[in-house]
């Protein structure tokens, strides 16, 4: 299938910028989908890494918020899968454990933020907002 028409970001022209958010914790997936919506994203969920990729593939989205634990396969190994069948794709992974979070290699040149749970919803926001272009794009950096 031919990708003309394609927007340089990876999603058809005029369609609302998007985020796939992967995590086996329903309650948080709920609560980054209803925080993502509210800032204009288009919303892709998934329990499972298998789901996420295959969304991944059928929508494009600029941008994967990643749980480290998930059953069968990890976010940080996901996240690298993922890259490498859109290399744009920016992660964002989350970790109730903060030394899990800290073994993912820094090298992995997808992942431009780690956070914590319980979340930061207000630099959640932030990130968010600079995917839908809302704000500078520095928001996704580290802080």
């Amino acid at each position: 299938m031919e990708h003309q028409g394609m927007a340089m970001e990876g999603r058809p022209p005029g369609r609302s910028p998007s985020v796939l958010l992967v995590d086996d914790d329903a309650a948080c997936l709920d609560e980054m989908s209803l925080l993502a919506r509210r800032c204009g994203l288009e919303v892709f969920s998934a329990e499972e890494g298998a789901t996420a990729l295959k969304l991944l593939c059928q929508h494009r989205p600029m941008l994967a918020v990643i749980d480290i634990r998930l059953p069968a396969i990890d976010g940080g190994r996901l996240a690298v899968l993922a890259s490498g069948l859109q290399p744009l794709l920016l992660v964002v992974l989350v970790s109730g454990d903060r030394e899990l979070l800290s073994q993912v290699p820094t090298s992995e040149p997808c992942i431009v933020a780690r956070l914590t749970k319980p979340l930061d919803i207000a630099r959640l926001e932030v990130i968010f907002r600079a995917a839908g272009g809302t704000v500078d794009a520095a928001g996704l950096a580290a802080p």
